[in-house]
């Protein structure tokens, strides 16, 4: 054991196996859904190995299979922590034939997207593209602190609203299952749930709280955000690091997402569309700015317009009007030449009469 508190049990006992598996049968029958089993790699040993046995491998199937033997359905979870090694990662679904966890958190993704959102570049790599192996399971990620490791967003991102909000977005805009550990919804620092923080930012159409609402409403409503197919676009100018835009489609709907990581405004930006936006239809916005006017595309070709720091916006490919949900982000309207000289004159009165 790593420590004297805590003891390390002999699976190689078969006694201890079993009531393992007595201690999971018996809160199944009490009606739970499934099981969150952490610290998995490191469960049983073996000779001059201690993670990610063959012998853990071959307890998770025995616990799948019972798992499975129920006739509603059930599902384990695990948290492995493993980072930037996804052949070790995937081992824990098993396969389709001798399968292990339902879901994995996919930690790739959850630090990809903090670091992205934190340093003002793009770090995401391929993480919003991943699949698991087979179609009954499943990537999760998590919204912030996961209890134990990590550090709530109201504290990484303290008073900065824009990059709270840009960050929660990032982590549910994607067909990752997310886990929200209560409170990061309203983008709290610190452990105490505080019911009037709720109260109200329910009365604030720009909180995280309802930007949250927002999103899950969206995933709930649209399979895609489920299991939808995943594109990343390539810019046409490879040498900007800190926008990206992607898009997330079935058969039957397309949702477009760009955020800027950056603390600039970008007048224009264009990535190749790779032919999945049709003429024939419109891009209609469902998160994003309060003006309709900030997007354009071709055959070829999508640009964004207008992009202000920090901003993050979907839209949906739709020939029918679709209800806008959020306001991330508020275009400044530019004044035109007749008002811009007025304000310049008054300007120089005010300084005349002074």
């Amino acid at each position: 054991a790593l420590d004297k508190d805590l003891p390390d049990l002999n699976y190689y006992n078969s006694e201890v196996r079993t009531e393992i598996k007595n201690i999971i049968t018996f809160w199944l029958n009490k009606g739970f859904d499934g099981l969150r089993i952490d610290g998995i790699r490191y469960l049983i040993e073996e000779e001059n190995n201690y993670c990610d046995t063959e012998k853990t491998h071959e307890f998770l199937s025995e616990i799948r299979e019972l798992i499975n033997e129920y006739d509603s359905e059930k599902f384990i979870v695990t948290e492995t922590k493993i980072r930037d090694n996804r052949a070790v990662l995937e081992e824990y679904f098993g396969s389709e034939a001798k399968p292990e966890f339902n879901m994995l958190f996919d930690c790739d993704s959850v630090f990809s997207c903090l670091k992205s959102v934190q340093s003002g570049k793009d770090f995401t790599g391929n993480t919003l593209t991943v699949k698991a192996p087979y179609i009954s399971a499943a990537f999760a990620n998590y919204i912030g602190a996961s209890s134990d490791y990590f550090n709530r967003l109201g504290y990484v991102f303290s008073d900065n609203k824009a990059k709270l909000n840009q960050s929660i977005a990032l982590m549910l805009l994607r067909t990752t299952v997310p886990f929200i550990y209560f409170g990061n919804e309203t983008g709290i620092a610190d452990g105490e749930f505080n019911w009037k923080i709720v109260d109200e930012q329910n009365e604030n159409a720009e909180s995280p709280l309802c930007l949250t609402k927002s999103l899950i409403s969206l995933r709930n409503e649209n399979t895609e955000f489920k299991k939808g197919n995943v594109v990343k676009f390539t810019s046409t100018t490879p040498e900007q690091k800190n926008v990206i835009s992607y898009a997330i489609y079935s058969d039957k709907k397309l949702f477009l997402m760009v955020f800027n990581f950056s603390e600039d405004v970008i007048e224009k930006i264009s990535f190749y569309q790779n032919g999945l936006l049709k003429t024939n239809k419109q891009l209609q916005v469902l998160i994003g700015p309060d003006t309709s006017a900030c997007v354009d595309f071709n055959d070829e070709f999508v640009s964004f317009n207008k992009l202000q720091p920090n901003a993050f916006r979907v839209y949906e490919l739709s020939d029918k009007t679709v209800n806008q949900l959020f306001v991330s982000e508020k275009i400044p309207v530019e004044k035109t030449e007749v008002e811009a000289t007025s304000d310049e004159k008054s300007e120089n009165e005010e300084t005349k009469a002074e």
